[in-house]
């Protein structure tokens, strides 16, 4: 083989090597390129998943509130029935106590727990619900016109007490007197709606006397005692009252229920018996 023909095989060879590298260079590129549009991709649809999962998750809580909300509701109306359906029947034995609603049979089975040594009444939230006697209504001649219960909804959402406070629960008339929206003191244990919802000046004398005739002669304790219980703006309304007239405006209940994630607390007040313009 001349020396000319070995050059020409040597650049042929060399062309070749080159074509092969050239393509397997093309190769990597188009595999890297694949690799980068599949991230792309992964990432897109991942972001889209979880903006997709997050809506499902938002719509699954909103019908789940709504569902209990809606029992919540039902369950309120049936324990008012109940619970002045028992007082009619049984007159002498004035539901005093949880436990003795719960053997009169005015409570539901499915709201009933026990912690061991006492029954106590859950609802749909995963709250109390305190059931108490409270201030007999007069009438004009001074006779007793309908002995009054008081029932508190604690452990609620903020949402749950704004909603439930711009129901309508009814008037005098169908017994309702009074519905007042707070919360739940963690320390104490002290509900502001349920206490207020019966509060009346002479009450509030009261009180303020007896924690007088407690306070001790610390300058610093006396100094605590003096400053105001905190009170929520607006949170007991009554029917037809031209202050605060029942529902409470979503506006007013939106204000009213100035409380934590779920330490809102609803109350209701009711006469056991129909009555128009009581005597308080």
């Amino acid at each position: 083989m001349s020396k000319e023909n070995k050059e020409l095989n040597a650049n042929e060879l060399l062309i070749i090597q080159k074509e092969k590298q050239r393509k397997k260079e093309q190769r990597e590129q188009k595999i890297k390129e694949f690799f980068i549009l599949i991230f792309v991709i992964a990432v897109f649809l991942g972001g889209g998943g979880y903006m997709v999962s997050q809506f499902m998750q938002r719509r699954y809580d909103d019908l789940q509130y709504i569902k209990t909300l809606n029992q919540t509701t039902l369950e309120i109306s049936q324990l008012i029935d109940n619970i002045r359906n028992t007082y009619t029947i049984h007159p002498d034995e004035p539901a005093e106590s949880t436990e003795n609603l719960i053997k009169m049979g005015a409570i539901p089975e499915k709201l009933v727990r026990s912690n061991g040594e006492h029954k106590y009444l859950e609802n749909p939230f995963g709250g109390r619900i305190i059931i108490e006697p409270s201030d007999l209504l007069w009438d004009e001649k001074g006779k007793v016109s309908s002995p009054t219960f008081k029932m508190s909804y604690q452990g609620l959402p903020r949402r749950a007490c704004i909603d439930l406070a711009s129901l309508d629960w009814g008037d005098s008339i169908k017994g309702l007197l009074a519905v007042a929206i707070g919360s739940v003191d963690g320390a104490t244990g002290e509900d502001n709606a349920l206490h207020d919802i019966d509060l009346t000046p002479e009450k509030e004398k009261a009180e303020r006397e007896a924690q007088k005739a407690n306070e001790p002669e610390d300058d610093d304790f006396r100094f605590s005692m003096m400053r105001p219980r905190m009170r929520y703006q607006m949170n007991v309304a009554k029917p037809n009252d031209q202050f605060m007239p029942t529902p409470f405006s979503r506006g007013n209940a939106e204000m009213g229920c100035f409380c934590g994630q779920n330490d809102c607390s609803v109350a209701l007040r009711y006469a056991v018996f129909s009555i128009d313009n009581p005597k308080k």
